[in-house]
């Protein structure tokens, strides 16, 4: 092979300054999409701590009542009427916030406890009082503390109940 084409190769098979900007591009972008899939596969995740909670609300109302209708009906009722309960609640202890952190649904939001400075986090259990929104004091530990101590207390009481009524 003569010399000249063998340098050609050897100059075409090396990066040009575009080709290694546009793989540089490449990787930031992927390195985006990764981190927005983190963040929506957290939201995701956050967003299932109500549902899990309200599953073992009904599981116990129906162990407890032994009637189907009873726990749905109680369920749906909490569902729908919790965050009208909520809000009237967080309006008259807006002073008290000792007492405002062991509402339930005060622990629920952990996605906006775990991105606070996120612009466009969920502030939909934020209460709008006086012209202000009273944020929950609790924090993201407590929470998560609190929400597994309701899911024990609730499971802890379907099994007693059960064992009591059913299996005498």
């Amino acid at each position: 092979m003569p010399q000249h084409v063998d340098t050609t190769l050897q100059k075409a098979k090396q990066p040009t300054p575009l080709v290694i900007g546009q793989q540089q591009k490449k990787q930031h972008v992927l390195k985006k999409v990764k981190k927005q899939f983190v963040v929506q596969f957290v939201y995701v995740m956050c967003s299932l701590v109500p549902l899990v909670l309200l599953v073992t609300f009904a599981y116990m109302m129906s162990i407890v009542t032994k009637s189907t209708a009873a726990s749905v009906s109680v369920t749906m009722g909490v569902y729908f009427g919790g965050s009208i309960v909520h809000t009237i609640l967080m309006g008259f202890l807006q002073n008290r916030p000792y007492i405002t952190k062991f509402l339930p649904f005060n622990n629920t939001d952990w996605f906006s406890k775990m991105f606070e400075n996120m612009i466009g986090s969920d502030m939909s259990l934020n209460v709008l009082v006086n012209g202000e929104f009273f944020e929950s004091p609790t924090t993201l530990c407590f929470s998560a503390i609190y929400v597994l101590a309701l899911l024990v207390c609730m499971n802890w009481i379907a099994a007693d109940s059960f064992c009591r009524k059913d299996i005498k």
